[in-house]
């Protein structure tokens, strides 16, 4: 199967041809494909055995063998007993890449605006969360460990100007944007495998469904051949969009997260952050927050 069958069907799709999914367990994962649609990943298993695809019943757990007239070959993997548990495995290392991604990126920005010192502490009582939606909460902190103690406290009028002429000479101010995702638990993004023969390999007695050339094991897992992984891969990829309950990424972002590419503020263009951005206009509904301009900065420190 060559990666031209697959990038040929739409440009957005990210594909990964020959990719490690093996962290930290001490062994070789290795992929023959990953597809980033916009909705999911799909995780293919390309076997390269021409003719009836044939078990014994369950397809999950016994072996598999192609036919060819009266010749019977097994099926080899490089995982478990057969194909289906190859990509399980590997699809399943995908999940839990995705999943496992950091709970909080942390991205500083330089408000050009002063803000008044007791509107920054009433923010921060209230914990200056300013927007909610698919899930996540965002909040913002400030970056200041004496901001932080004024917080927590009660100064009195004189201590907040001096505070106030003693860290914003330059009448700005640095702030921390984390990204916390209220409901961990769930998947954040649909992963798939599928398990491709080549083109007029009979797949029909593999699975179960109405489709003679895409089989279904399970819930995530689809048979096909190769002429019809495109039209599978679109199938999933609506089925997935169906989903209320999954966070949505972008094929580049996902595709930052898969080959562990950092995510921080010199990197937003491709990482998960710039979707701090697309919320920027709520901003002005806050107190103190107006007429504030984003400003890069060229370094990424802890959140308080």
């Amino acid at each position: 199967m060559s990666l031209a069958t697959v990038k040929a069907v739409k440009p957005i799709w990210k594909i990964l041809p020959k990719h490690h999914v093996s962290r930290g367990v001490g062994y070789s994962q290795e992929t023959d494909f990953i597809v980033i649609t916009e909705t999911c990943v799909v995780v293919i298993e390309a076997k390269s055995y021409r003719g009836k695809i044939i078990t014994d019943r369950d397809a999950m757990n016994n072996q598999w063998f192609c036919q060819t007239g009266n010749h019977l070959v097994p099926i080899k993997s490089c995982w478990g007993k057969n194909p289906f548990q190859q990509c399980d495995r590997y699809t399943k290392s995908v999940l839990t890449i995705l999943q496992d991604y950091p709970q909080t990126f942390p991205l500083w920005r330089e408000f050009k605006d002063a803000i008044q010192l007791p509107t920054v502490k009433s923010l921060l009582n209230d914990h200056l969360t300013f927007l909610d939606f698919n899930g996540e909460t965002f909040t913002i902190g400030l970056s200041s460990p004496a901001l932080a103690k004024i917080a927590n406290e009660t100064p009195k009028k004189a201590e907040l100007i001096k505070a106030a002429n003693s860290l914003y000479p330059h009448q700005t101010m640095q702030v921390a944007i984390a990204h916390i995702p209220r409901i961990p638990q769930i998947p954040k993004i649909p992963v798939y495998g599928a398990i491709v023969f080549p083109k007029n390999s009979d797949i029909s007695q593999i699975g179960h469904g109405n489709h003679p050339h895409i089989r279904e094991i399970g819930t995530f897992y689809r048979v096909t051949t190769v002429d019809y992984l495109p039209s599978l891969i679109d199938c999933l990829e609506l089925e997935a969009a169906q989903h209320t309950n999954y966070y949505r990424f972008s094929p580049l972002k996902i595709e930052n997260l898969l080959c562990d590419r950092p995510i921080n503020s010199r990197n937003l263009e491709t990482g998960f952050l710039n979707e701090i951005f697309d919320i920027q206009p709520q901003l002005s509904q806050k107190p103190g927050f107006s007429s504030l301009s984003f400003l890069p900065k060229q370094i990424a420190k802890p959140l308080i």
